[in-house]
């Protein structure tokens, strides 16, 4: 019979959503006592604090010294207006180096003489690049629409542009099909094209356009972000993954790609494919917090948990709140440094706002886990009822990765001999509406093992084990070992009380377990002895016991089967049976549950 310990690790990290852009252009002009606060990690986050480069920041810096020559080189030009003022390249030029300055009105200025010399194409839609810089989409849309868009791809994808901004989609579709049929290979369109067809949930569609832009643009980032996101819509997340990694290729410093596929490999278990294109953004970006939260994210997955706790610490000296408190918690607890998690959490919850902070919740559920492992299990029932009020015991249920506080709970109630406080509150926990499937099928775990040890006659177990059968077979259990636990307990109970043909379905459920899992393999055993084959039984057992891991296991699988020997020799060998039953009893590390009942066979005996 088997406890559920899936939530008993402190593993719930919180990593903020990073919204992924669909580029629809290219061009580059639209873009719970007081306690004392980790005092030595909140210094290092305090002297990280303003020491970091940003390739943005240092290029914002880098122009204060380009206009200079900027400023220079027009002085330069305008000496020479009175010879080349009727010259549209002079007057670009200078155009170019209003832009860089900054100066649209400037920029606008010489622009419009210059078209008024030469109705160039290029010099047109520098016009209008200027208008939308300068915010003047009315007056852009209007100078487009005078323009022969049967064949202006670029006037085209500009009013779509627009019309996409204002929401009006079926206009947009509009003109990028006009943009196709003047070229059907344009890349912009096609790209646009595919950006829309997403939009429109056509997420195939939208990979065939963007298979057709990458004929004309292979190596854009991107166009190949774009492609990850409809893989992830087709839920083909590994095409995704492999698309993610093109884009980055293509542009290492695409903050965009990068977190996106940051996400998309931690999804699939695949963190280390992420973690040297995060390392080689945080050599040029420094400044944004999410990249930090995913570079630390994927370096505890890797068992990086040192340098986790850095890109932690630099990620809290940007954005510090109760969820990075909570981050830093996890990342020392995987490092095996208790003391200072417990510091983590706790300050945590001190700067959070409350249940309806995630970082307050998360803190308060692995403080949970976390002084379970090693405070008595009295002080831990104290902090339980304390930390989650009545009124918060929805949210808590609801999420997988809180509800792990009911389990710690339970567990405490167990440990302080409150068997009937511990089942009745499984039996609570089962009875709210907002229980998670994790929770209910961690719950119905629980109680089919209290029930089948400490009911004799085994009511409780079978009316349980009868209750979720059908849901441990066909219920939305997304954790695979949580469904396999929950049918090995079902099958136990059929088994145990003489159920054998129900027990025997079960059991058939998780057969590939058998030989594999301690508890499937014992609850073979068990079957086999309720049959009256002791030999084979004999040996399942024995196999449970050198496939189980912990000493608690094998102790619990070694008193059952002294147990049940026992029992099977009560009539024909009293003597062994005493001897096994005793050993049942008297088994270190053993349930006391099986102990009583050995101990109450002993009685009988006599």
């Amino acid at each position: 019979m088997e406890t559920n310990d899936q939530n008993s690790e402190v593993k719930a990290l919180v990593v903020e959503p990073s919204p992924v852009e669909v580029v629809i252009n290219e061009d580059g002009v639209s873009p719970l006592s007081l306690v004392m606060p980790p005092y030595e990690d909140m210094a290092d986050i305090e002297a990280l604090k303003g020491k970091h480069f940003s390739i943005k920041n240092w290029g914002l810096l880098a122009q204060a010294s380009l206009l200079e020559s900027v400023h220079a080189e027009t002085a330069r030009l305008l000496s020479k207006r009175q010879k080349f003022q009727q010259s549209s390249t002079y007057l670009n030029r200078l155009a170019n180096l209003a832009s860089i300055a900054g100066d649209l009105e400037a920029e606008a200025n010489y622009l419009d003489k210059a078209v008024e010399l030469d109705a160039d194409q290029f010099l047109s839609n520098r016009v209008i690049e200027n208008l939308l810089a300068r915010r003047l989409d009315s007056e852009a849309e209007s100078r487009l629409l005078t323009r022969d868009l049967r064949i202006d791809v670029y006037g085209n994808l500009r009013l779509a542009g627009l019309l996409a901004v204002r929401g009006d989609i079926a206009r947009a579709e509009e003109h990028v099909r006009t943009a196709l049929s003047a070229d059907p290979l344009s890349y912009g369109a096609r790209l646009f094209e595919g950006a829309l067809r997403l939009w429109g949930g056509e997420y195939e569609k939208a990979i065939l356009s963007f298979r057709i832009a990458a004929e004309r643009r292979p190596n854009s980032a991107a166009l190949h972000t774009n492609m990850a996101v409809a893989y992830v819509r087709l839920h083909q997340k590994e095409k995704a993954l492999q698309s993610l990694k093109l884009a980055v290729s293509f542009d290492p410093l695409s903050t965009n790609a990068v977190i996106f596929l940051a996400d998309v490999a931690h999804a699939l278990g695949r963190n280390e494919d992420a973690v040297p294109s995060l390392r080689y953004l945080v050599q040029f970006e420094q400044a944004n917090a999410a990249v930090w939260a995913r570079l630390a994210r994927s370096l505890l997955e890797v068992g990086e948990a040192g340098e986790a706790i850095a890109a932690t610490k630099r990620q809290a000296s940007l954005k510090e709140d109760s969820e990075v408190w909570n981050n830093l918690g996890v990342a020392y607890y995987r490092k095996g440094d208790s003391h200072r998690a417990t510091a983590c959490f706790k300050h945590a919850i001190q700067v959070g706002t409350g249940p309806e902070d995630d970082g307050f919740c998360l803190a308060t559920t692995n403080l949970a886990i976390l002084l379970a492992e090693s405070r008595p299990p009295g002080e831990v029932l104290s902090y339980v009822n304390a930390a989650v009020g009545s009124a918060d015991l929805g949210k808590f249920a609801a999420r997988t990765d809180l509800a792990g506080i009911f389990q710690v709970k339970l567990r405490a109630l167990v440990k302080s001999r409150f068997i009937r406080d511990a089942i009745a509150f499984g039996e609570e926990v089962l009875s709210w509406s907002d229980s998670n499937a994790e929770l209910r099928a961690g719950m119905a775990i629980d109680l089919l093992t209290l029930h089948s040890l400490h009911d004799p006659n085994g009511s409780k177990a079978l009316q349980l084990a009868e209750s979720f059968s059908q849901y441990a077979l066909h219920g939305p259990i997304p954790n695979k070992e949580m469904r396999v636990r929950l049918l090995n307990n079902i099958a136990f109970v059929f088994a145990e009380f003489g159920r054998l043909e129900q027990a025997q379905i079960y059991l058939q459920a998780i057969s590939s377990e058998i030989h594999k899992s301690p508890y499937p393999t014992a609850t073979s055993g068990l079957l086999r002895l309720r049959k009256g084959d002791i030999e084979g039984a004999e040996q399942l057992y024995s196999e449970a016991i050198g496939l189980a891991v912990r000493p608690h296991d094998k102790a619990r699988i070694r008193q059952k089967l002294s147990l049940e020997l026992g029992k099977a020799l009560m009539g024909d060998d009293a003597r062994k049976a005493v001897r096994l039953l005793k050993r049942a009893a008297n088994e270190h590390g053993g349930e006391e549950g099986l102990a009583n009942q050995a101990t109450a066979l002993l009685k009988l005996i006599g």
